[in-house]
């Protein structure tokens, strides 16, 4: 992805096949992030946080409510 999430957006994940990888900034916006590698094993999910990184918020449902970084609404 190319657009910081508040966390790995579920409709991504559930695209992920065994052996794929899904590789997304983690973290509030306007503030560093983490980009985080998840990878679909036959065990579940895998989660390995990578380096720090600034990526522009995503925005909609699985993102941020608004481009100023405020999480979804429940």
């Amino acid at each position: 992805m190319t657009a910081a999430a508040p966390q790995a957006p579920p409709p991504l994940l559930e695209q992920l096949a065994d052996g794929g990888r899904l590789v997304v900034p983690i973290g509030p916006a306007g503030s560093d992030q983490t980009l985080t590698v998840i990878t679909r094993t036959p065990a579940g999910l895998s989660e390995v946080e990578s380096i720090p990184c600034r990526f522009v918020p995503l925005v909609g449902a699985s993102g941020f409510h608004d481009s100023g970084g405020e999480e979804p609404r429940p």
